[in-house]
Protein backbone atom coordinates (compact mmCIF):
# COMPACT_ATOMS: atom_id res chain seq x y z
CA UNK A 1 0.00 0.00 0.00
CA UNK A 2 1.28 3.27 -1.15
CA UNK A 3 0.25 6.97 -0.03
CA UNK A 4 1.24 10.04 -1.84
CA UNK A 5 1.68 13.24 -0.34
CA UNK A 6 1.26 16.90 -2.46
CA UNK A 7 2.42 16.31 -6.22
CA UNK A 8 6.05 16.07 -6.48
CA UNK A 9 6.46 15.09 -2.73
CA UNK A 10 7.58 12.29 -1.11
CA UNK A 11 6.11 8.92 -1.34
CA UNK A 12 5.25 7.53 2.26
CA UNK A 13 4.69 3.68 2.72
CA UNK A 14 2.55 1.91 4.75
CA UNK A 15 3.77 -1.46 6.23
CA UNK A 16 1.65 -4.32 5.84
CA UNK A 17 1.93 -7.99 7.04
CA UNK A 18 1.63 -9.15 10.75
CA UNK A 19 5.54 -9.04 11.25
CA UNK A 20 5.80 -5.53 10.31
CA UNK A 21 2.99 -4.52 12.23
CA UNK A 22 4.10 -6.76 15.52
CA UNK A 23 7.55 -5.28 15.12
CA UNK A 24 6.23 -1.32 15.04
CA UNK A 25 4.01 -1.69 18.18
CA UNK A 26 7.41 -3.73 19.85
CA UNK A 27 9.44 0.06 19.10
CA UNK A 28 6.63 2.33 19.57
CA UNK A 29 6.18 0.33 23.11
CA UNK A 30 9.60 0.87 23.70
CA UNK A 31 9.79 4.78 22.61
CA UNK A 32 7.05 4.88 24.98
CA UNK A 33 9.13 3.55 27.84
CA UNK A 34 11.74 5.06 27.21
CA UNK A 35 9.99 8.21 26.97
CA UNK A 36 8.24 7.38 30.34
CA UNK A 37 11.31 6.68 32.03
CA UNK A 38 13.10 10.14 31.05
CA UNK A 39 9.67 11.78 32.33
CA UNK A 40 9.93 10.30 35.82
CA UNK A 41 13.38 10.26 36.09
CA UNK A 42 12.67 14.66 35.08
CA UNK A 43 10.48 14.87 37.86
CA UNK A 44 11.91 12.61 40.36
CA UNK A 45 13.24 13.92 43.55
CA UNK A 46 16.90 14.41 43.59
CA UNK A 47 18.60 12.78 46.36
CA UNK A 48 19.59 14.60 49.66
CA UNK A 49 23.35 14.37 48.73
CA UNK A 50 22.23 16.27 45.81
CA UNK A 51 20.40 18.56 47.42
CA UNK A 52 23.03 19.53 50.00
CA UNK A 53 25.57 19.77 47.35
CA UNK A 54 23.46 22.24 45.65
CA UNK A 55 23.02 23.99 48.83
CA UNK A 56 26.60 24.42 49.44
CA UNK A 57 27.50 25.27 45.66
CA UNK A 58 25.22 28.23 46.13
CA UNK A 59 25.95 29.12 49.81
CA UNK A 60 29.67 29.40 48.56
CA UNK A 61 29.05 31.76 45.36
CA UNK A 62 26.50 33.78 47.50
CA UNK A 63 29.11 34.26 50.12
CA UNK A 64 31.58 35.15 47.77
CA UNK A 65 29.25 38.12 46.38
CA UNK A 66 27.40 39.20 49.20
CA UNK A 67 30.05 42.11 49.95
CA UNK A 68 28.98 43.36 46.29
CA UNK A 69 25.25 43.78 47.30
CA UNK A 70 23.06 45.41 49.30
CA UNK A 71 20.04 43.13 50.51
CA UNK A 72 17.30 42.73 52.72
CA UNK A 73 17.39 40.13 55.96
CA UNK A 74 14.09 39.55 58.06
CA UNK A 75 14.90 38.12 62.07
CA UNK A 76 12.03 36.29 63.72
CA UNK A 77 11.97 38.15 66.99
CA UNK A 78 12.02 36.28 70.32
CA UNK A 79 8.70 37.03 71.56
CA UNK A 80 6.80 36.94 67.68
CA UNK A 81 6.84 39.18 64.87
CA UNK A 82 9.34 40.16 62.62
CA UNK A 83 12.14 43.15 61.83
CA UNK A 84 13.61 43.21 58.10
CA UNK A 85 16.76 45.09 57.61
CA UNK A 86 18.16 46.79 54.19
CA UNK A 87 22.24 45.43 54.88
CA UNK A 88 24.45 48.20 52.93
CA UNK A 89 28.29 48.17 52.46
CA UNK A 90 29.40 51.60 53.92
CA UNK A 91 33.27 51.95 53.70
CA UNK A 92 34.47 48.42 53.87
CA UNK A 93 32.01 46.66 55.84
CA UNK A 94 28.29 46.15 56.43
CA UNK A 95 25.53 48.56 57.71
CA UNK A 96 22.04 47.39 58.97
CA UNK A 97 19.11 49.82 58.59
CA UNK A 98 15.86 48.51 60.07
CA UNK A 99 13.24 49.12 57.45
CA UNK A 100 10.22 47.58 58.63
CA UNK A 101 8.41 45.90 61.43
CA UNK A 102 6.13 42.73 61.08
CA UNK A 103 6.32 43.48 57.64
CA UNK A 104 4.76 46.84 57.67
CA UNK A 105 6.62 49.97 56.79
CA UNK A 106 8.31 52.02 59.47
CA UNK A 107 6.27 55.42 59.70
CA UNK A 108 7.57 58.28 58.57
CA UNK A 109 9.30 59.60 61.51
CA UNK A 110 11.09 56.26 61.82
CA UNK A 111 12.00 56.47 58.06
CA UNK A 112 14.13 60.00 58.97
CA UNK A 113 15.54 58.49 62.17
CA UNK A 114 17.04 55.50 60.19
CA UNK A 115 18.46 58.14 57.17
CA UNK A 116 19.67 60.03 60.12
CA UNK A 117 21.77 57.24 61.52
CA UNK A 118 22.70 56.05 58.34
CA UNK A 119 24.13 59.71 57.72
CA UNK A 120 25.91 59.78 60.88
CA UNK A 121 27.01 56.10 60.53
CA UNK A 122 28.85 57.44 57.28
CA UNK A 123 30.34 60.65 58.45
CA UNK A 124 31.87 58.58 61.26
CA UNK A 125 33.26 56.13 59.06
CA UNK A 126 34.57 58.60 56.94
CA UNK A 127 36.50 60.71 59.59
CA UNK A 128 37.79 57.40 61.49
CA UNK A 129 41.45 56.91 61.78
CA UNK A 130 43.04 54.67 59.34
CA UNK A 131 43.63 52.17 62.18
CA UNK A 132 40.14 51.86 63.29
CA UNK A 133 38.79 51.61 59.75
CA UNK A 134 41.45 48.29 59.51
CA UNK A 135 40.33 47.01 62.59
CA UNK A 136 36.73 47.11 61.58
CA UNK A 137 36.97 45.35 58.37
CA UNK A 138 39.42 43.03 60.01
CA UNK A 139 36.41 41.94 62.37
CA UNK A 140 33.77 41.51 59.72
CA UNK A 141 36.39 39.61 57.39
CA UNK A 142 37.37 37.63 60.35
CA UNK A 143 33.04 37.09 61.61
CA UNK A 144 32.51 36.06 57.59
CA UNK A 145 34.92 33.53 57.56
CA UNK A 146 33.72 31.88 60.81
CA UNK A 147 30.11 32.12 59.62
CA UNK A 148 31.27 30.55 56.12
CA UNK A 149 33.40 27.67 58.22
CA UNK A 150 29.95 27.23 60.42
CA UNK A 151 27.84 26.69 57.60
CA UNK A 152 30.35 24.63 55.94
CA UNK A 153 31.62 21.85 58.76
CA UNK A 154 27.26 21.87 59.44
CA UNK A 155 27.27 19.59 56.17
CA UNK A 156 30.04 17.35 57.85
CA UNK A 157 28.42 17.35 61.22
CA UNK A 158 24.92 15.80 59.87
CA UNK A 159 23.13 13.41 57.88
CA UNK A 160 20.09 14.73 55.94
CA UNK A 161 16.61 12.80 55.74
CA UNK A 162 14.79 14.02 52.81
CA UNK A 163 11.32 14.62 54.92
CA UNK A 164 9.58 16.41 51.97
CA UNK A 165 8.70 19.02 49.87
CA UNK A 166 6.48 22.24 50.95
CA UNK A 167 5.93 25.85 50.08
CA UNK A 168 7.32 29.02 51.45
CA UNK A 169 5.70 31.90 50.17
CA UNK A 170 6.50 31.78 46.04
CA UNK A 171 9.02 28.89 46.28
CA UNK A 172 8.93 25.16 46.93
CA UNK A 173 11.68 24.08 49.28
CA UNK A 174 12.92 20.63 50.01
CA UNK A 175 12.50 19.71 54.11
CA UNK A 176 15.38 17.96 55.60
CA UNK A 177 15.76 16.37 58.86
CA UNK A 178 19.34 16.91 60.48
CA UNK A 179 20.52 13.48 62.30
CA UNK A 180 23.66 14.43 64.07
CA UNK A 181 26.52 12.26 62.81
CA UNK A 182 28.39 10.57 66.11
CA UNK A 183 31.52 11.30 66.97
Amino acid sequence: MEWKGKPGGRKLSLLTGQRNSTRLKQDMMKQFILVVTLAAASFAQPDVDTIIQRSVEANAEDWKTAPDYEYFERDWQQGGGTKTYEERMVFGSPYEALVAVDGKPLLPEQQTEEQQKLEAAIVRRQKEPQEERAQRITRYEKERKRDHLLIEQLTKAFDFKLVGEQSMGPYEVYVLKAIPRRG
